[in-house]
């Protein structure tokens, strides 16, 4: 797998909510539009980035074997993004998000839920695909190194 740029790190599903306006704390508010969810995380992001502008990336990351796992997959995939590092984790729950953005002025309020996945393990596999890449970004919040 020949990569330019790999990205360690943090994968989520985002869901892009446009609020009417932002609520003040116990308020409410309506939804005006719900924007298909996209992937999310640091590296992730910018490794969808780097692929469309014409780089070979990769990801490496852990993902549960749910349907948001399956649906951030896709999205690299889709993407032209290499997969073969991203760990799948059996009965794991990948993350995923929900944006409210304010339309007034553009801000953005993200309500995460956190993973629950093992902390991402630096293998040799992991190291020999680093070795041959001209550069990687790493996000990961924890990651073994053995």
């Amino acid at each position: 797998m020949a990569v330019d740029i790999w990205g360690i790190g943090h994968c989520c599903q985002d869901n892009i909510c446009v609020v009417e306006q932002y609520p003040p704390e116990d308020g409410s508010t309506h939804i005006l539009e719900i924007d298909d969810s996209q992937g999310g995380g640091a590296a992730a992001t910018a490794m969808v980035a780097a692929s469309r502008l014409g780089a070979r990336t990769g990801v490496i990351a852990n993902l549960g074997d749910d349907p948001v796992g399956d649906r951030i997959l896709e999205g690299f995939l889709r993407e032209g993004v290499q997969t073969e590092l991203i760990r799948r984790i059996s009965g794991g729950r990948s993350s995923t998000s929900y944006v409210m953005v304010n339309p007034e002025n553009g801000s953005r309020t993200k309500f995460p839920y956190r993973d629950q996945l093992p902390a991402l393990r630096f293998t040799d596999e992991i190291r020999a695909a680093l070795a041959g890449a001209g550069f990687f970004t790493w996000t990961a919040p924890s990651m073994k190194t053995r």
